[in-house]
């Protein structure tokens, strides 16, 4: 499945979900569901994440305990995403590592954000990853503050992925082309680097950087049936 696809699929999935997060803010280890939409909206304008993707943060955020790494807030992240048509189904799974710093909830901007990702095609989730970001399998994004640099060079390791057990996604009626939809909170650890470069042909380098940071994995199905 396509990079493309799959984000399509976390749009028309993930716009029924709602929210659910409770009101202690970053400091209380989670996001406000005011917050979350801040923040949502402050990586989509930076483009760290596409729009559609970037949608399927808000049930991730609203069950998300946010960690830390040096100064970047930081939650990690897998979404499987099932496709349903007729007799067939694909499935992909995007493992992700989510930061930023300095958000301002009533501007919905941050100070700098980046994120780092695998997309694989496959049907189960991933205890670890191991990603050459130049093979095509996955990308990096970092936003300084006044723009974005995009990079496909480096490398994205998960060398441990633990998660409770699953439950029914908060604040979701079944329908409307959702059939399942299933969650679970843990911890994600591995280390990553990338190079980027801005539409300004500037550069960015992010040195090996390791990480331990809470984590949610998120499972949704869908029917793209056509009638």
């Amino acid at each position: 499945m396509s990079r493309k696809l799959l984000s399509i699929a976390a749009l028309g999935a993930v716009l029924a979900l709602g929210a659910c997060g409770d009101d202690n803010g970053p400091n209380g280890d989670t996001l406000s569901a005011q917050e979350q939409a801040a923040l949502i909206q402050a990586l989509s304008t930076a483009e760290v994440f596409a729009p559609s993707t970037a949608v399927a943060l808000s049930p991730l955020l609203s069950e998300a305990s946010v960690g830390s790494l040096g100064a970047f807030q930081t939650v990690g992240s897998q979404l499987k995403i099932t496709l349903v048509n007729g007799g067939t189904s694909q499935t992909s799974v995007m493992t992700s590592l989510t930061g930023w710093d300095g958000l301002d909830v009533g501007a919905k901007t941050v100070d700098s954000a980046f994120t780092v990702a695998s997309i694989l095609d496959q049907g189960t989730f991933p205890s670890t990853v191991d990603t050459d970001l130049s093979s095509g399998d996955g990308f990096a994004s970092y936003f300084d503050g006044s723009e974005t640099f995009f990079g496909e060079s480096g490398a994205f390791h998960v060398t441990s992925a633990s998660f409770g057990a699953t439950d029914d996604c908060p604040n979701i009626s079944i329908g409307n082309g959702i059939t399942a939809c299933r969650i679970a909170v843990g911890t994600m650890s591995g280390d990553f680097d990338f190079t980027a470069k801005s539409a300004s042909d500037d550069d960015y380098t992010r040195g090996n950087t390791s990480f331990s940071v809470p984590a949610v994995q998120l499972s949704i199905t869908v029917d793209v049936t056509q009638e």
